[in-house]
């Protein structure tokens, strides 16, 4: 029997997207992207159901009206998105879904299901290496570590710019302070950030290929120590040690193939990678800052003053916050709520307690 909570969340979800699927089928001029969504919309249609006679819900497709909005949204998005696009978003979700509910799909028998629905999004949304092989889960939004970069420059900014214009907001009554201090805060802040991320990835890559060239040194002068410890590992991994030895001799016998696997294996480090690229994370790090640090100088830039002015800059900071925070949680899949409500509440308590202390510094001014 499925955990009711579970199977009534993926029963609900299986229903979305079969309505989702059936309405980009017929909005789709293609008549193969047509195939392919009426596919997926009976595969969806089909999970929910024999979720449904397994857990006993009566969650129905009839309960899909609710999810008028989602339907307006992708119908609108198949005008504006090519296929491929659309189907990356779906792939992206249902990989989540696969992840927290793998145990419900076989014990519903319904691997065939969950397998064919993930193969049609792979191949819609083109994503498969040159050589017909499927990314890694993750490999497209960690690689040169952009990402990471971005997602801590952007909350960075908006924390600390919307904490810095609250508390000089609340101790000054002139409102070009504040925009001074802000600005002040956004470049300043930005800057650091990037250098920061610059120095923090360079010294990673260096760290990392130091490490790359004491292996490969281990392996010339030390040949069959780490062929034994190689062996070692491959036995951990399940092959006879017989197999492992025979493997591990043949992956020695060439010096590049040799590094690659212990460097892989033994440091748990890319070698065509060896940390991302410092130029690309310093840059998304100073964009994202900026960005994010913009947002509570907004009300200020077009002229509002006094309380308005303070009370319109925490509304748009708070809803950037939930925003930003709900991206993060649809990205790790963690929930999109959860993720928004729980970085509004961080940004909530940083701001109260600087718009605090402003308004007591302000006061001995």
């Amino acid at each position: 029997m499925m955990n009711a909570a579970k199977a009534q969340q993926l029963i609900r979800n299986s229903w979305k997207q079969a309505a989702i699927y059936g309405a980009l089928a017929e909005a789709s001029e293609d008549p193969e992207h047509q195939r392919r969504f009426k596919r997926l919309q009976e595969l969806q249609t089909t999970i929910a159901r024999r979720c449904s006679k397994t857990s006993a819900s009566n969650f129905s497709a009839q309960n899909t009206g609710r999810f008028s909005i989602s339907l307006a949204l992708f119908r609108l998005a198949s005008k504006l998105l090519d296929s491929a696009r659309i189907a990356g978003f779906f792939r992206g979700r249902f990989r989540q879904t696969l992840s927290a509910n793998a145990d419900e799909f076989i014990t519903s028998g319904l691997q065939r299901e969950a397998v064919e629905s993930m193969e049609l999004l792979d191949e819609m949304s083109e994503g498969t290496t040159t050589d017909g092989q499927h990314y890694e889960y993750g490999s497209l939004v960690t690689r040169s570590g952009a990402l990471r970069a971005a997602v801590l420059g952007v909350n960075d900014g908006l924390v600390s710019n919307t904490t810095l214009t609250l508390g000089v907001a609340a101790g000054a009554s002139d409102p070009s302070i504040v925009v001074l201090a802000g600005v002040a805060g956004l470049v300043g802040g930005a800057l650091s950030m990037a250098a920061g991320e610059y120095i923090s990835v360079v010294s990673q890559r260096d760290f990392n290929e130091n490490l790359v060239r004491w292996e490969s040194a281990e392996l010339l002068l030390w040949h069959e120590e780490e062929q034994a410890e190689f062996a070692k590992i491959l036995e951990a991994k399940g092959l006879s040690p017989s197999e492992a030895e025979n493997a591990s001799a043949r992956i020695m016998s060439d010096h590049e193939t040799a590094l690659d696997m212990h460097v892989r294996e033994e440091l748990n480090i890319d070698p065509d990678e060896l940390g991302g690229s410092p130029m690309t994370a310093a840059l998304s790090s100073l964009v994202a800052f900026a960005g994010g640090a913009a947002v509570p100088l907004i009300p200020y830039v077009i002229g509002l003053s006094g309380k308005g002015s303070i009370v319109v800059s925490a509304l748009a900071s708070g809803a950037a916050l939930m925003i930003v925070g709900g991206g993060l949680g649809w990205l790790s899949g963690s929930g999109i709520i959860y993720a928004a409500l729980r970085m509004l509440v961080v940004g909530l308590i940083a701001g109260a307690i600087t718009f605090g202390l402003g308004s007591l510094v302000g006061q001995q001014l």
